[in-house]
């Protein structure tokens, strides 16, 4: 919460104004990148973990990957959100949106049964375990996203047929 000021008045604004100008990104490029830098947070802390055990640290060495961690779901959440609401149908906004919230919800449940359980006799081994699913699903996430047909274009191209049809 207390980043949420700091991305508002920073860094969405110098994503949106330098980066972004410079290289355009879809929001499915942008929800990639997200989940890149949700990969990169969870390494970090892994590698972080293994020196605050054996105390060679400072605890504000966990800044980065909370930062890293935060922009991750920023990219992801709000390019998720836009994605939804631009390719939905009209009618069907508010259910595109629900299912978004459904998945950070999934994600959620993943994490508190995980943790819950005590799969891992020490915390660097569970975020090397998130670290790798956010891996898998960022693979898979990418394969879907370069097969995916905007839904933008493919009313433009029924438009196009039923013209063609009609003369």
């Amino acid at each position: 919460i207390v980043f949420i000021p700091f991305f508002i008045v920073a860094l969405v604004p110098f994503f949106d104004n330098f980066l972004f100008r410079l290289i355009p990104l879809t929001h499915l490029q942008k929800m990639t990148c997200g989940m890149i830098c949700g990969v990169l947070a969870f390494l970090i802390s892994a590698y972080w973990e293994v020196q605050i055990a054996e105390n060679r640290i400072s605890m504000l060495w966990l800044l980065p990957q909370y930062i890293l961690i935060a922009a991750a779901e920023t990219l992801v959440w709000v390019a998720s959100l836009a994605f939804a609401y631009q390719q939905a149908p009209h009618n069907m906004k508010t259910v595109m949106n629900s299912f978004v919230y459904l998945t950070v919800a999934g994600g959620n449940l993943i994490v508190f049964i995980i943790s819950g359980l005590n799969l891992f006799e020490s915390q660097l081994y569970e975020f090397l375990f998130f670290a790798f699913l956010m891996l898998i699903d960022t693979i898979i996430f990418i394969i879907l996203s370069v097969r995916y047909k905007s839904s933008i274009d493919a009313e433009n191209a029924n438009i196009e047929f039923h013209n063609k049809v009609e003369v």
